[in-house]
């Protein structure tokens, strides 16, 4: 240990001299502290997360059963396959579907994606800290935490023993390995599941398994919930779809075509939190891109609506729009004004 006052380029060279290669002391503008993103592929969610999904840092999606985690999580590792990037896929559920997966974007290049059956919890924390350290991914997904016990639960019969705090701890173990294992390349992404406790007379009684570690070590963490649901009874205007869910679910004939998935960040260690966003989900796999450029490009003010209500107005057309559906199809129909629109957003115009 150095013994005398130093200063602190002297002290980094100390630690950096003795780290085995490794860079251990470092200064604020170093490069190996900036934090670059895997885009979603949907500007909105991007734009939500701070940026995307940070690399060489853990995310967490979570939500209820049917809310949508794994959904968007299949949408992250198909916008890395669109940019020729690699995923490894740690399905602790045993619920991969080719045609699903497929259907999403998702490649089944075997050099691009690779699948992973851990048998236990620690099992699927060594092959997540292995990959790190020799694969080096860019992206790596667990679903889920909660799929996944710990290797005592299979070595005695479950009335033999009390299991409570075995899993906890053994997560904070995994990610004490996986967090410096990172080398700033991968972005992980755990998948949780919202639980409640019964117990709870007061306050929310919702709760996440895994322990307090999981909060305090991810990076980025997403609430998921599913809106309402898109049907074939929704005013059709040109390949947009209109209403969330009122005149599908009142209509009984009406056939679900997608859903609404909404977006919460309610942690980000690399951006503003508590941002929100929403997809419009077809079972086709397409998304409704047009209707999220058109929720932006209000939240930006780039549209505003009249104090008369129902009518847009827009600096980039004249005059106004009555009504959301015709405001979408002026936009999809004018390729020109959409340009503008795009280049507004990314503030060229």
């Amino acid at each position: 240990m150095v013994d005398e006052t130093v200063s602190l380029v002297d002290y980094a060279k100390y630690w950096n001299r003795t780290g085995k290669g490794d860079v251990l002391a470092l200064d604020p503008g170093d490069s190996l502290l900036d934090t670059s993103f895997i885009t979603t592929g949907i500007p909105t969610v991007d734009e939500a997360f701070g940026g995307g999904i940070p690399r060489g840092r853990i995310s967490m999606f979570f939500g209820e059963d049917s809310s949508g985690k794994t959904l968007l999580a299949q949408l992250v590792m198909a916008a890395v396959h669109k940019e020729n990037g690699t995923v490894i896929y740690v399905d602790g559920e045993r619920t991969f579907s080719r045609e699903w997966f497929a259907t999403t974007g998702v490649s089944l290049d075997p050099n691009r994606l690779m699948i992973l059956h851990p048998r236990n919890l620690e099992e699927g924390f060594d092959m997540i800290d292995n990959a790190l350290r020799t694969v080096k991914p860019d992206l790596i997904v667990l679903d889920s935490i909660p799929s996944l016990l710990p290797k005592s639960h299979f070595e005695s019969e479950m009335a033999d023993k009390d299991f409570r705090g075995d899993t906890p701890r053994k997560i904070t173990e995994g990610l004490g390995r996986i967090v410096p294992a990172n080398s700033g390349k991968t972005a992980v992404i755990l998948i949780n599941q919202m639980r409640v406790n019964p117990n709870v007379m007061y306050g929310s009684p919702e709760t996440l398994p895994g322990g307090k570690a999981l909060r305090h070590n991810t990076a980025l963490r997403v609430r998921v919930r599913r809106g309402g649901w898109i049907t074939d009874a929704s005013k059709d205007t040109g390949g947009i779809v209109g209403g969330d869910s009122e005149e599908g679910e009142s209509n009984s004939k009406a056939k679900k075509i997608g859903y609404v998935l909404k977006i919460l960040v309610e942690k980000n260690k690399v951006s503003t939190p508590f941002r929100e966003a929403e997809i419009r989900f077809f079972f086709t796999g397409e998304m409704d891109k047009l209707s999220m450029l058109v929720g932006q490009l209000l939240e930006k003010e780039l549209i505003t609506v009249t104090s008369r209500g129902g009518y847009y107005r827009s600096p980039l057309f004249e005059g106004t729009i009555q009504g959301r559906d015709n405001l979408n199809q002026r936009i999809k129909d004018d390729d020109d004004l959409r340009s503008q629109f795009e280049l507004a957003l990314q503030g060229l115009v």
